[in-house]
Parts: structure tokens; C-alpha cells; sequence
């Protein structure tokens, strides 16, 4: 599955203990298994630096 900016995700973040989480991607680096997102957390509006394996899929 592809993620862009902009795009609302559910993903799963080691900051909360490996729980699910829902936030919008603010930005990219790299491609495929190996790319890293920047998503601000739609709870507590933090922005959280999560691997691709993290994200559960979007919204």
C-alpha cells in the first residue's frame, strides 16, 4: 500500500506502548518497506516518527 502527505492512517506507535493510533501523514522519506513517515497523532497532535511496517493501513 502507498502513503502520501496528506494521507490518514491507522498505525501502531512504540511511543504509546505499540497501541493503535490514527493520524495524518505530514511527510516522507525513502520508498517501499524501507520508507519512514512523519504523522501528527490526531490524540495529542504530536508529531511521531513511525516505519513502514508500523502503519496499519489508511482511513
Amino acid at each position: 500500500m502507498t502513503f502520501k502527505q496528506g494521507d490518514r492512517v491507522q498505525f501502531r506507535s512504540s511511543r504509546h506502548n505499540d497501541q493503535i493510533r490514527t493520524g495524518r501523514v505530514h511527510s516522507v522519506q525513502g520508498k517501499g518497506k524501507g520508507a519512514q513517515f512523519t504523522i501528527t497523532d490526531d490524540e495529542d497532535q504530536q508529531s511521531v516518527h513511525v516505519h513502514a511496517h508500523q502503519i496499519e493501513g489508511k482511513l
